[in-house]
């Protein structure tokens, strides 16, 4: 994996208005940290980072005005609605040693256990490899197209890049077709049309005050049913 520019400037303004404020500008805020050295805040525009989001770029040159730094792209925040970017993680690099780096776990084809009434079950949707900066794979590809019913592809069965490690554990699932849950099967059966008698959880709830006055009625209830045995007793006690 070649390093792709990804063009950045020297941040001075801190705090909630600055970043508000570089927002509306179209640039994202970042930082740039690891290897020893000073944390670095950075603004990148927001055309640079959607590029590189889109083409799935890990690695990046970070070009300032003074200096270039190798880095790759650790995490990106995203707004609740995950459309707009409005935080990027750089971490600096050492192209001579290999770096932890999570990536995506992609399915490919369709699996003829479907056709066997099965479900297709991804389980495992992250990876964490090791490796140096320029083998940083995009993604990891599982072809599923010969995935039988009851059957599955485990850890151990992944084709990995060449430069490429893992270190979890090699008998964990990544994908399998299983036949459908019965939960699935009885919500089903609940939704088709009968005779049956509607459930007592579908009846209106009685209002908050009715509650309390019924409640307050039993309550009495019970209070006048026990004062005859206290007088009985009392009687019992005179003799």
């Amino acid at each position: 994996m070649q390093a792709t520019p990804l063009k950045a400037e020297v941040r001075t303004g801190t705090g909630k208005s600055a970043v508000r404020l570089l927002r509306r500008q179209a640039k994202v805020p970042a930082v740039l940290y690891g290897q020893g050295q000073p944390s670095q805040p950075l603004t990148i525009t927001n055309d640079e980072v959607r590029a590189a989001i889109k083409r799935n770029v890990r690695l990046v040159d970070v070009t300032l005005p003074n200096a270039v730094h190798k880095a790759f792209i650790k995490q990106v925040q995203y707004d609740p609605l995950g459309e707009r970017v409005l935080h990027l993680d750089l971490e600096r690099v050492d192209l001579t040693k290999e770096i932890a780096v999570v990536v995506e776990i992609i399915l490919k084809g369709r699996a003829v256990g479907l056709n066997e009434g099965g479900v297709v079950e991804h389980e495992l949707k992250q990876l964490t490899v090791h490796c140096l900066p320029t083998n940083i794979p995009a993604f990891i590809e599982v072809d599923v197209s010969a995935l039988k019913k009851d059957s599955a592809i485990y850890v151990k069965e992944l084709h990995l890049p060449a430069g490429v490690r893992i270190t979890v554990n090699p008998e964990q699932i990544v994908v399998a077709c299983r036949e459908p849950q019965l939960e699935e099967v009885a919500t089903a059966a609940t939704a088709l049309p009968g005779p049956l008698e509607p459930e007592v959880i579908t009846a209106k709830k009685p209002e908050e005050g009715a509650e309390g006055a019924e409640a307050g009625k039993g309550a009495a209830g019970a209070a006048k049913g026990k004062e005859p045995a206290a007088k009985e007793g009392d009687k019992k006690e005179k003799k």
